[in-house]
């Protein structure tokens, strides 16, 4: 019921369809995306008269389809320049270590930050660390869950290559006292 646009992207051999409201911000990592189109044609959708709460079934469902059945992006709509872009506060990074913020806690209670483990093995080069989270402080980055035992806390790199606070078999937001947008320092040691 908003006036924002529904959208379709290529990135790559990727196909995305949904609002123009800054989350595909997350998906494109800041680069253009190959090709970029207004959902403006109503042939593809469920209905020309979608509902003004439930485009999600009458428009991006059924141009999800029609492209996943092969339709190019522009058979569906109309090519424009720009996305709406979301800004967050990306990692601070110095000689002593980087500040990070947690962006997300799983139902497991895995506190997942926004620190890359690019941005990490360039600042840490080879050093020691700490991590300090929440009223916790780590001292390694174990490569599994299973590198400790049940119950005990540890920092890994999830999934997608984002460092993760965690607990095996336990819920390190409790036990650390962390929340989403709670800063998490990492100190490289000599």
């Amino acid at each position: 019921g908003t006036s924002r646009r529904g959208v379709a992207i290529r990135q790559g051999e990727h196909r995305f369809v949904g609002p123009d409201n800054g989350i595909f911000s997350l998906v494109l990592n800041g680069e253009p995306p190959d090709e970029l189109v207004e959902l403006d044609r109503s042939q593809y959708w469920r209905t020309s008269s979608p509902s003004r709460t439930f485009h999600g079934r009458d428009v991006f469902a059924p141009v999800a389809a029609h492209l996943a059945a092969g339709r190019s992006i522009r058979d569906v709509g109309t090519p424009i320049d720009a996305l709406e872009r979301l800004h967050w506060a990306l990692p601070i990074a110095d000689e002593q270590g980087i500040q990070g913020w947690v962006v997300h806690v799983d139902h497991f209670g895995n506190c997942i930050t926004n620190i890359t483990r690019r941005a990490f093995e360039e600042s840490r080069r080879g050093r020691n660390m700490k991590c300090f989270a929440g009223n916790g402080i780590l001292r390694e980055v174990a490569n599994t869950y299973g590198d400790v035992a049940a119950g005990e806390p540890l920092v890994l790199f999830d999934s997608s290559d984002y460092l993760e606070i965690a607990v095996n078999s336990g819920n390190a937001s409790q036990l650390f006292d962390i929340q989403r947008g709670a800063a998490v320092n990492v100190l490289f040691l000599e």
